[in-house]
């Protein structure tokens, strides 16, 4: 009987532990999502802020291979 309740408390817990990792995983996700926003928002304001107007027009664009 001891070993039947073990058993019972420890999937208990397992299922209370995959819940809270699920949990942490959607929030990990969520930021990941968020900063990877604002990054391709930042690269986009940089190209199109140090990008001349019109490229040979007495400007030197250089492009990293």
């Amino acid at each position: 009987m001891t070993l039947n309740i073990f058993c019972r408390v420890k999937s208990i817990t397992d299922h209370v532990i995959r819940a809270r990792l699920r949990q942490h995983i959607t929030e990990l996700e969520t930021e990941c999502d968020k900063i990877r926003d604002e990054t391709e928002t930042e690269a986009e304001t940089t190209v199109s802020t140090h990008t001349p107007a019109k490229a040979g027009a007495g400007y030197e664009v250089n492009i990293p291979q």
